[in-house]
């Protein structure tokens, strides 16, 4: 180490430099030459994620501007929204952000309404931005998207299902991969997912990319239902899944603990409603043939407004509340323009309150995502020696 550094043991210096945001180990990196292979390892950039995922955890709020999208994240605090700077320019991004995973956010651009998208990977608080190649094919057909993380190649993927317009069934898939910078088409079972119909929104957890998808049943007696339920990918085994689910209605994909999980809104008579919380407990998409286990983790107090989860974020539950005029005796209908008053609050499983968010009202086209800062590189990582 250079002699004006002074010298500490490697893992204090680490266990110091974990904990700062982005921009000062980035800045750190010309201090000296131990400490750029030191920041630029895959220990520390893990130690560092871990620290910034548990410690540090925002929430990435997307607003459509007329002509381009703004970001502005919350950090724990919930005292002000800061907006994100250095924004790449993107046509189309409106509705376009796919995922966000360890720090890096996936994006989806659409040229027309024909042809498959391309992707964009951005980390905002390292700044760094990787355009990504187009598809395999020319598909004529709707794309459902998944971005997440492989655990075993440590790589970052981009899966894409085609399906048909009229079925929205799965008739191709390609995976992208951010360490080999390219795509592939991949087999997978057909038989397994004759008559799903994929949604768009998709959550990663552990190496897993899963999709709310629903199977069009037999016309019975009550007329004809979907029976709702959850489509797994598991990235590193290139493995689809099927996975039943405790409830009928719609619910809401998200995380809690690192485990999926669904929350369920359900509005009862005089415009009331509550939430319940269920989690999936065991591992899921090692195989098609898998059990899972799902236990009701939490319901809700009944409240006198309709309560729509969004996410989950700090062990709390991130929703939208609709007709808060007794929370709002004053709110000005006038300025609502004949809206129904949307608000945006947190409500803690332990207490049963709502609070309220800085940004108050949430816009039909804004959207919510988890995110923590990191030094996830874009393009590949060193190799560490042992």
């Amino acid at each position: 180490m250079d002699s004006h550094v002074p010298f500490l043991p490697r893992d204090i210096i680490t266990n110091i430099l974990k904990r700062l945001p982005v921009k000062f180990p980035i800045r750190f990196r010309c201090v000296c030459k131990d400490w750029k292979n030191l920041l630029k390892t895959p220990s520390f950039i893990s130690a560092h994620l871990h620290h910034s995922q548990n410690q540090n955890p925002f929430l990435l709020f997307t607003r459509f501007n007329g002509d381009h999208t703004l970001f502005d994240l919350l950090d724990c605090s919930m005292q002000q929204l800061v907006e994100v700077q250095n924004v790449p320019v993107i046509e189309w991004v409106r509705d376009r952000l796919v995922s966000s995973c360890n720090g890096l956010l996936c994006f989806r651009i659409d040229p027309s309404l024909t042809s498959p998208p391309s992707f964009l990977l951005w980390n905002p608080a390292a700044s760094e931005v990787r355009q990504v190649p187009g598809p395999l094919t020319d598909f004529d057909g709707l794309f459902f998207v998944g971005f997440g993380f492989n655990p075993i190649l440590y790589d970052y993927q981009i899966v894409i299902n085609y399906g048909t317009h009229f079925s929205r069934e799965v008739k191709r898939v390609e995976v992208y991969s951010l360490s080999v910078g390219s795509w592939k088409e991949i087999e997978f079972d057909e038989n397994l997912l004759e008559g799903i119909s994929l949604r768009l929104e998709s959550i990663t957890v552990n190496g897993v990319i899963f999709w709310l998808a629903s199977k069009q049943m037999m016309k019975g007696d009550d007329g004809d239902d979907d029976a709702h339920m959850i489509v797994s990918f598991n990235i590193a085994m290139e493995v689809f899944a099927l996975i039943q689910i405790p409830v009928s209605d719609s619910p809401r994909l998200t995380v809690y603990e690192r485990k999926p999980a669904l929350l369920v809104s359900t509005v009862s008579e005089n415009f009331k409603s509550f939430i319940d919380l269920w989690v999936m407990e065991e591992e899921t998409g090692l195989s098609s043939k898998g059990m899972w286990t799902w236990n009701k983790k939490y319901t809700s107090d009944i409240f006198p407004c309709f309560l729509s989860p969004l996410t989950i974020w700090r062990s709390q539950i991130v929703c939208n509340v609709v007709k808060p005029d007794e929370l709002f005796p004053g709110t000005n209908r006038e300025e609502m323009k004949d809206e129904p008053a949307t608000f945006l609050y947190l409500f803690n499983l332990t207490t049963n309150e709502l609070k309220m968010f800085p940004t108050g009202r949430l816009f039909p086209d804004d959207d919510i995502f988890n995110y923590c800062e990191s030094l996830e590189p874009l393009d590949n990582r060193q190799v560490e020696e042992p």
